[in-house]
């Protein structure tokens, strides 16, 4: 899904772990510091930005705004109070998995409160089963149904049209209708829609859109729980705005008392720019100052009286503020000295409902911690719209007594009037700073202006806030709102972006920065750098320059030079990295004439032969002499090579992360734990044009692509639209002890060619070992030799069911070979590691294929135990990405790592198919040809039958009634 998607992965994963870090970051300016400001400002700032955040009051927190009496136990909510967090899933992981903050029930109904319509007083449980109670004179096929049932059919076929045609097509197909049109066009009596608007409390707000309502409903399920934050819902913003001071080097600060008044946009500029201007109340007088990005998190109606210039810029985004509909509310919170609905009515939470000016009482209990003596808060009214208006214009004293006698009125029998000790109201649209409660579309503005409120002024000046969003009234809209603008600010364009974190990659980033000074290289890894998810996650692997091919044996012998400058360039000791000190022996029987995926034994030793590598050519007893731990039979000889040996895989890691942190920090960055999902296929295919990445945290462009993704290749090529014939054997890390623990041995990196093929082996010197006294014992073979992975997710990691194999087949080597060591003393790791082959066990280093989208801009490193080559195949890709392979010394090599090679790709029948798991060979054109004449044909016919039925088939769907799919409006919020 695109980042702009509200409710995608993408967004959900920026929330739980922060949007990627940036190269190019930015000094941006935030006003409002309510939920969405700050939101914005602390993933902004945590992604390397520097935010400074205006608020034109002195709190933080916006329409969060939790009253404490000073002295007494009284807490009330006067703004958003009640949070769905099971269906509003970004604010559920910032209260529980970003910041760990408590919460309790926020009880909605409670049986035990009341109805009071007409007149007429009925417990809510009785309601329920007695609606005609109220005496409403509802048509005959109504009567004695309660509002939610009446509701529900009325509206269920808005939601199967919903679900067929999707949201675009419902709001231009539905733009007109406002609640009271629509419940009359399907023939609801007066009486029931009056009913409704008494019920759900939006008796005031019929005018309003029906697409309002029926968006509302889809993010809120019949069974949705309500929750509090327990000790107050200002413990969500007071997080985040103590988040965003704890951000290293300031790079998050929050300005109070500093009413912004004019934002000037310098378009013309080199760079661009954005004046801010704001009244500094303590000295009384304006102070500008410029940013490189805005974001204005305030309400429509505050953003509207900031002089935006060049006006010209901004005319359709003023007209928007102007005619966006804001909903007013008040609350009169009322404290008494004692709960007397719970002692009097077992009234526990819930809300009242009533034709009477406070509509709706609410008596939850906000301080979870009260005591006795605490005394106990209500929220005496909480209203809407008009009713909102008619409370905003009387006195707080006129407006406590007619709350005391609305109250007298809606539970009889009791005197509440001499327990009060005090209350506080709030009235939204007479607040100063957000001149409004909440926005709520009328007719056609869903259509209308939605898309004009979220839309940035020149990617440079951007606009948040619950009515930029699908969520109008909620924190959860807040919350998206902010994700949706710092995912966009944070798609940066990068020259190269490799995918994939291991030593190709950062060796690759590496060599690009040192040759091209400027340059902007993004990495991205799926997990952390150093993972244990792939193939190089071992503390060391093995390195040797004599191979079964020649030009691997000459690119090892290349690659020397260029490891010994990597050490250099880490200030690292010769050997530090590639450490040659006890050489390679590799062990097998040359008359056997094996072949394994390190090659053949007798064409080794012809290579060395042939190239002049100065190898040794042993016998087996010259190689039990020199080498003790082994004990071969007569037929296996050995070759030796004092040049080769192993790498120190965790060094070589430490040094290259350390490289890219001291001297090109300003050329690359790593972003962690962000995974390639797709290529924007949107994106015109065309030379001045960048590749647009889409990823699990958000997005980014490049103008050439590496992909080195280890044994993750294959999910990649299947995202792509290409078949990659690429396996993976799961092999483990065992450990056994010396015989003798006193004995000193001395072990070169080896490599012993068995007598079948599950039978081959290699390991490596006693001081590289993680587990001391212990020497590394690695299989190179699996179970069933024709069954191999295909996918990573199927690893099963070092369980005893994958060990108890591998352990007894070394132990049978062990039995045979080394009689040295131990067998009934070992130690495995905890990971398993991924060797990864394509079908003739050679490597891919490639462009993609020609019938994939954009494969001139992308190109691909996989398949193979390629550590012992990292430099060599880093400097490869680089000559691929400046255009240089053809002066280069690699170009004789090239064809070996070509795509092209027979059976490395198996092509689609059409570019960008979809994922497959499985791969079939693909007849060539002319076969194809009749087979495809035909299905051409037949959905031609198929298409002339389906049409009239799918329109027959929306048309009954369209007519269905009486399915109960919901039982509110949808018009609730927060507040």
């Amino acid at each position: 899904m695109q980042p702009s998607d509200e409710y995608s992965d993408q967004m959900e994963n920026a929330a739980r772990k922060g949007i990627p870090k940036c190269l190019n970051c930015l000094n941006i300016a935030i006003v409002g510091a309510g939920v969405s400001g700050l939101t914005a400002a602390v993933e902004l700032a945590l992604a390397g930005h520097s935010v400074t955040v205006y608020e034109a009051s002195n709190r933080t927190g916006g329409r969060i705004f939790t009253y404490r009496h000073p002295t007494g136990g009284y807490m009330t909510e006067l703004g958003a109070m009640r949070l769905p967090l099971d269906v509003h899933t970004l604010l559920q992981i910032y209260i529980q998995e970003r910041f760990n903050l408590n919460f309790q029930p926020f009880i909605n109904v409670n049986d035990n409160g009341f109805v009071y319509l007409n007149d007429m007083r009925q417990t809510v449980a009785d309601a329920k089963i007695n609606p005609a109670g109220f005496h409403f004179n509802v048509s005959p096929d109504e009567f004695n149904q309660r509002p939610e049932d009446l509701w529900a059919k009325a509206v269920e076929p808005l939601l199967i049209y919903l679900e067929e045609e999707g949201p675009e097509k419902f709001a231009e197909t539905y733009a007109a209708f406002s609640i009271d049109q629509y419940l009359n066009s399907v023939n609801m009596s007066r009486a029931a829609i009056d009913f409704i608007g008494l019920m759900f409390g939006i008796e005031t707000n019929l005018h309003l859109a029906i697409t309002e309502s029926i968006f509302d409903m889809k993010i809120q399920r019949d069974d949705t729980n309500f929750s509090h934050i327990i000790g107050g819902n200002d413990r969500i913003t007071d997080s985040l705005r103590d988040r965003c001071l704890v951000v290293p080097n300031n790079r998050c600060s929050i300005v109070f008392d500093a009413r912004v008044s004019n934002v000037t946009y310098a378009s013309t500029e080199t760079p661009k720019n954005v004046q801010l201007t704001w009244r500094d109340s303590s000295f009384n007088q304006n102070i500008s100052k410029k940013y490189d990005s805005l974001i204005v998190a305030t309400t429509a109606t505050a953003a509207n009286m900031i002089e935006f210039t060049p006006r010209r810029l901004f005319v359709d985004k003023y007209r928007t503020m102007r005619q966006v509909h804001y909903d007013c509310a008040s609350k009169i919170a009322l404290f008494f000295k004692e709960p007397w609905w719970k002692t009097r009515f077992a009234i526990t939470g819930g809300r009242s409902t009533t034709d009477l000016p406070v509509r709706a009482v609410y008596y939850h209990n906000f301080n979870a911690n009260a005591s006795a003596t605490d005394g106990a808060a209500i929220l005496a009214s909480y209203t809407w719209a008009m009713d909102s208006l008619v409370w905003q214009s009387l006195p707080d004293n006129s407006a406590v007594s007619l709350a005391l006698d609305n109250l007298n009125m809606l539970h009889a029998q009791v005197d509440v009037y001499q327990s009060l000790v005090g209350y506080q109201i709030k009235h939204w649209c007479d607040d100063n700073y957000s001149h409004g409660a909440f926005c709520l579309f009328t007719p056609f503005q869903e259509r209308d202006l939605k898309n004009a409120l979220q839309q940035s002024i020149d990617g440079r000046i951007h606009f948040i806030g619950e009515h930029t969003s699908s969520a109008h009234g909620w924190i959860e809209g807040a919350i998206l709102s902010a994700l949706r603008v710092v995912m966009n600010i944070q798609e940066e364009s990068f020259d190269v972006v490799i995918v994939g974190g291991g030593p190709i990659g950062l060796f690759t980033a590496i060599r690009l920065a040192s040759i091209k000074s400027g340059i902007k290289i993004a990495i991205i890894e799926q997990f952390q750098i150093g993972n244990q998810n792939g193939s190089s996650y071992e503390n060391v692997k093995q390195f040797r320059q004599p191979h079964s091919e020649l030009y691997l044996a000459e690119l090892a012998k290349i690659s020397i030079p260029l490891w010994r400058q990597l050490e250099q360039n880490a200030s690292l000791d010769v050997g530090s990295i590639l450490n040659l000190k006890d050489g390679f022996l590799i062990i097998g029987d040359p008359v056997a004439n094996l072949t394994t995926v390190e090659g053949n034994y007798a064409q080794i030793q012809q290579n060395c032969i042939e190239l002049d590598m100065g190898c040794e050519f042993l016998s087996s007893t010259e190689v039990s002499n020199r080498y003790p731990l082994f004990h071969m039979l007569s037929n296996y000889h050995g070759i030796f090579h004092s040049q080769s040996g192993y790498i120190n895989v965790t060094q070589m890691m430490m040094a290259l992360v350390q490289i890219i942190q001291r001297n090109y920090s300003q050329n690359i960055i790593i972003r962690e734990q962000e995974e390639f999902l797709n290529v924007d296929q949107s994106v015109l295919d065309i030379p001045q044009y960048e590749v647009r990445l889409l990823t699990s945290r958000g997005s980014l462009r490049a103008k050439k692509v590496v992909f080195a993704p280890g044994p993750y290749a294959k999910n990649v090529s299947d995202a792509l639209g290409f078949d990659l014939q690429m396996t993976m054997w799961e092999l483990p890390d065992l450990y056994f002890a010396l015989r003798s623990p006193q004995l000193s041995l001395t072990i070169p990196t080896w490599f012993a060619v068995g007598s079948d093929v599950q039978s081959h082996f290699h390991g490596y010197p006693m001081e590289s070992s993680v587990m001391p006294g212990y020497v590394k014992i690695s299989p190179e073979f699996i179970k069933n030799m024709n069954n191999p992975l295909v996918y990573p997710k199927d690893r099963q990691n070092a369980t005893e069911y994958l060990l108890q194999y591998f352990i007894e087949q070394a132990q049978q080597w062990i039995d045979a070979n080394a009689p040295q060591l131990n067998r009934s003393d070992y130690r495995y790791g905890p990971q398993t590691c991924l060797a990864t082959f394509v079908p003739d066990n050679g490597f891919i280093i490639d462009y993609l294929p020609s019938q994939v989208k954009y494969h001139d801009k992308i190109m691909m490193y996989a398949a193979g135990w390629g550590m012992k080559f990292v430099p060599v195949f880093a400097d490869i890709l680089v000559n691929l990405i400046f255009d240089t392979i053809p002066t280069s010394p690699y170009s004789k090599y090239m064809p070996k790592f070509s795509l092209d090679i027979e059976n490395r790709v198996i092509p689609y029948l059409t570019t960008n198919a979809p994922k497959s798991t499985t791969s079939a060979s693909t007849p060539d054109t002319s076969e194809r040809m009749p087979y495809m004449v035909a299905m051409i044909a037949l959905c031609l016919v198929v298409g002339i039958l389906i049409i009239p039925i799918v329109f027959l088939s929306k048309a009954y769907y369209k007519s269905r009634q009486g399915v109960v799919l919901t039982d509110r409006s949808g018009l609730m919020s927060s507040i």
